[in-house]
Order: C-alpha cells, then structure tokens, then sequence
C-alpha cells in the first residue's frame, strides 16, 4: 500500500510504503516518484529508503516520452 502526494517542493508526486522488514531483516520502504522533464517527458523513479529515510538502492529508472501523432 502507497500514501503520498506532491513533494514538498511541488515539482514531483511521490508515493511511499509503510515501513516493512527486509529479507535481510533491515526495515525499510519503498518510494515511486513521477517528475515532469517538459512537456512530453515524465521520469519514474522506484527506490528502496533505509530506516534513516536515505535511498539504498535503485528499483527502477525510467522515462516516459509522448508518443508523436503521425503527421506531426
């Protein structure tokens, strides 16, 4: 389950976990965070926050681009 919103900074959404143990017994959470890059580019981030709230390890990176309507 995900809780968030807008950053605090306004420019991104991002969605955490509740903290959970880890396989290697360590509680962390997940952060998914959607920020604009222009008009027609989002960038999704997916990372994993150690109990200090400091990222550890990256899940996922991607960028999502519009996809051109043909003609244009």
């Amino acid at each position: 389950r995900l809780k968030g919103g807008l950053s605090e900074d306004g420019l991104s959404m991002q969605m955490q976990s509740e903290p959970f143990k880890s396989k290697n017994g360590q509680f962390v959470r997940h952060q998914i965070s959607w920020t604009p890059k222009g008009p027609d580019e989002v960038i999704q981030e997916w990372v994993v926050l150690n109990d200090k709230g400091l990222a550890v390890n990256t899940l996922f990176y991607g960028i999502y681009r519009r996809a051109k309507r043909s003609g244009e």
